[in-house]
């Protein structure tokens, strides 16, 4: 693009050149790559360092009658700053006199570098249908009375949920309902539903193992049977607040006879690369989890849902490797199993985390100023929004499903409430 023949940011540990993925507290060190082929004056080159989070949606309302309709649109937002930092690395400001003509930067390779220490409590990245949290370095090449050169790298901030911080995600939590059908007044026997999970704190890669029973002793069949994990997503805005579901993994049961039983017999059921519970750090934006058994019977009647919230974090509970070791085995699947009591010195570890792009990403629209600036943008981004969390390479059981379909969720299928 004209004198401009490169123009980068990159990070100087190759692990994070390749993932950036950072939390509260470390530095960023990085180095801008400049390759001009003929001379350039400018203000100065700096890079910026920004976080953010934006909620932002509209819709349509309707007042008064007849030739006194009207119909407006309504934009509801909020936005929050955690970082904003302009970090000089050549010309004016650096030299500390913005007096005078613009320097010249004469020909050649340039590689300028930079550190920048993030503050601890920062929210987790994230992305949504109305709202997201974003992080991005943005370097740029000032020129007065011309349009700017810029080259945007975002980058991914956790923050850390400890479950072992924790003690209701290790309390076990069971639910249970019964109904009966009715059809042309003759009420037939009862749909008995429990579900039960040994604990309710969970890290992605981690496997839920199912245990329910479904007793359909109606004259109805049940077409199917459904575990899911669902996510709701709270977007708060100054005057209201709008929520999304979606559901992130999911397994699929039998059809269930008259008369019939199914039995989910510490069936596993893996967690994706998600978000954190709650979004520490964002006050705008909320996420919960919520782990649920639904039965559909055939015909009109009501689907028979059993809901139970989880917690999920970026750091597993201490003896979850343990208990994961017990529930994978295929003796797990035997009527009446029960794992051993814990020795404390072979319960062994969890595998060490990674990082894998998030699941069912919807990026937000984009609609603020400073993002539709004219500028030569070098670089990729388009793709690059999608954060990536910490996620645990749990091996697959070899615990069978016995008929059971697993369903992966490639895209976030979200419905408004």
């Amino acid at each position: 693009m004209g004198k401009l023949s490169q123009f980068a940011i990159v990070l100087l540990d190759p692990a994070k050149q390749a993932c950036p993925v950072f939390t509260g507290g470390e530095v960023i060190n990085g180095k801008v790559i400049v390759h001009l082929s003929d001379a350039m004056s400018m203000r100065g080159i700096f890079i910026l360092i920004r976080g953010e989070a934006r909620v932002r949606w509209t819709e349509r309302h309707t007042t008064g009658s007849g030739k006194n309709r009207r119909t407006t649109t309504r934009t509801y937002s909020a936005y929050e700053t955690y970082i904003d930092t302009n970090i000089p690395l050549w010309g004016k400001q650096v030299q500390g006199d913005m007096s005078g003509d613009n320097p010249s930067l004469a020909a050649g390779y340039y590689e300028l570098p930079f550190a920048f220490q993030l503050p601890f409590g920062l929210s987790s990245s994230f992305e949504g249908a109305w709202g997201r949290v974003r992080y991005y370095m943005e370097a740029t090449i000032d020129k007065p009375w011309k349009i700017d050169h810029t080259t945007k790298r975002p980058f991914t901030t956790l923050a850390n949920l400890d479950l072992n911080q924790r003690p209701d995600c290790r309390l076990a939590q069971e639910n249970f309902r019964e109904k009966t059908l009715c059809c042309l007044c003759c009420e037939s026997g009862p749909i008995t539903v429990h579900l039960q999970l040994h604990r309710t704190g969970f890290v992605p890669g981690e496997y839920i193992f199912v245990n329910a029973t479904i007793k359909n002793n109606s004259n109805t069949r049940m077409d199917s049977s459904t575990i899911r994990i669902d996510q709701t997503i709270s977007f708060h805005a100054t005057s209201k607040t709008r929520r999304s579901f979606c559901t992130v993994a999911k397994i699929q049961g039998n059809t269930i006879e008259p008369m019939a039983t199914e039995v989910y017999r510490n069936v596993p059921l893996k967690i994706p690369a998600v978000a954190p519970s709650g979004l520490e750090g964002c006050r705008i934006i909320d996420i919960q989890y919520v782990f649920e058994l639904e039965v559909d019977p055939s015909g009109p009647s009501f689907d028979i849902d059993l809901p139970i919230a989880i917690t999920i974090g970026t750091i597993p509970l201490a003896d979850s490797w343990y208990y994961y070791q017990q529930y994978s085995q295929p003796a797990a699947m035997m009527p009446g199993y029960t794992p051993t009591a814990p020795l404390p010195d072979t319960m062994g570890s969890a595998p060490p985390p990674s990082y894998s792009e998030a699941c069912g990403v919807g990026l937000a629209e984009e609609e603020d100023d400073d993002e539709k600036k004219q500028s030569h943008q070098y670089g990729d981004t388009g793709a690059a929004w999608a954060p990536s969390y910490t996620s645990y390479n749990y091996p697959e059981p070899s615990a069978p499903l016995q008929g059971f379909t697993v369903q992966p969720i490639s895209g976030a299928t979200q419905n408004v409430g």
